[in-house]
């Protein structure tokens, strides 16, 4: 967390509620996590005709082809077909990966990583997730994903003592504090494990949730 306040910087600015986020910002492509039987794990993401795919140890850019399988992307004898798809199959000289399925969970988190996003946190009732995008914004989508909330990142406040980083954010018509508290964090519906937990002032509002840092 002080690693990642040390280098997200800005100043208080100006854009108010606006309409439902969708997926993925605008201009913005998923990406997608495949977890295979046999313990591998890679991450695709397409850009045009061109699929990044990255694998432990090397990315690479694989490009389109057309075959009786439909649309398949390969390189360096290297395939991939039913990208995007609830299973994927991935060839490695031509040699298949076993029963590679879309881990949804993991492929939000590796979208956010790919697009920017520094640092993430989600939290609950209402369902609600924060993204701090390149040290420059902030963003909120609250109620579910009905209310999303954008700012311009202030330079933190930070003591060093008790772990935690402070963000004071306002807009024309909305005022949100963020306090990144470092220290073990379990999310209350999926368990899973953080090391910050979260809490948000949004309008006086209250949210507590957690997050990590992509960076």
């Amino acid at each position: 967390v002080l690693l990642l306040a040390a280098v997200l910087s800005g100043c208080a600015g100006a854009q108010g509620k606006v309409s439902v986020l969708q997926e993925e910002p605008s201009g913005q492509t998923p990406a997608h996590v495949y977890v295979c039987a046999d313990g591998n794990r890679f991450v695709s993401k397409q850009e045009g005709s061109r699929l990044w795919l990255f694998l432990p140890g090397k990315t690479l850019a694989l490009q389109a082809q057309q075959n009786t399988e439909g649309v398949v992307y390969g390189n360096d004898g290297i395939t991939l077909s039913g990208n995007g798809g609830e299973r994927a199959q991935l060839r490695i000289d031509g040699q298949p990966k076993s029963d590679c399925r879309l881990d949804r969970r993991q492929s939000i988190w590796e979208s956010a990583k790919l697009n920017g996003v520094d640092f993430r946190a989600v939290g609950n009732e209402p369902g609600w997730h924060l993204e701090i995008r390149n040290g420059q914004s902030i963003e909120l989508v609250s109620n579910y994903g009905e209310d999303t909330y954008r700012f311009a990142a202030p330079q933190p406040v930070v003591d060093r003592q008790s772990g935690t980083s402070v963000y004071h954010a306002r807009n024309a018509g909305h005022e949100l504090t963020v306090t990144l508290r470092l220290g073990p964090c379990r999310d209350s519906m999926s368990g899973e494990s953080f090391e910050t937990s979260v809490e948000l002032q949004l309008d006086g509002k209250l949210l507590q949730g957690c997050g990590r840092a992509l960076h």
